[in-house]
């Protein structure tokens, strides 16, 4: 998920959250890395900010690869430019904007499985619901 400051990066991953059944409150991992939190299925949605990260051994050191190369979490990266790396996971690249007051999200979807289509049916709902609720 890539997008300047103040964006919408984490209110969009709240919404997603919520789509995906989180219960609790989720928030910005700006100064611990990674946020990880419990979905019905028992799988993970682990919420990552790159934003401070500095060379590879940052993203070893959390155990990023574990993470994107697992099947029992969905993981939701924020400033993935930072560690180009990632890019040889599947991933559903999200791209936030802001035109005046109005917000634009821009979702690709690089993965060709089942799972990623119905991953990027429920973030096209969140992106409508942040969307719907924002002014615009």
């Amino acid at each position: 998920m890539t997008g300047e400051l103040g964006a919408g990066k984490t209110t969009l991953t709240q919404s997603i959250a919520k789509e995906l059944g989180v219960q609790s409150s989720v928030s910005s991992p700006t100064f611990v890395m990674i946020n990880e939190y419990q979905l019905a299925d028992q799988n993970i949605l682990a919420h990552i900010d790159l934003y401070r990260t500095g060379k590879i051994d940052d993203v070893k050191s959390i155990g990023l690869d574990e993470l994107l190369g697992s099947k029992d979490v969905i993981s939701i990266v924020e400033w993935p430019e930072k560690q180009p790396v990632i890019e040889s996971f599947g991933h559903i690249h999200l791209t936030l904007s802001r035109i005046g007051q109005k917000r634009q999200v821009l979702i690709e979807n690089h993965g060709e499985d089942e799972e990623s289509l119905r991953l990027f049916e429920t973030i096209t709902r969140a992106c409508h619901s942040v969307l719907d609720t924002e002014s615009i």
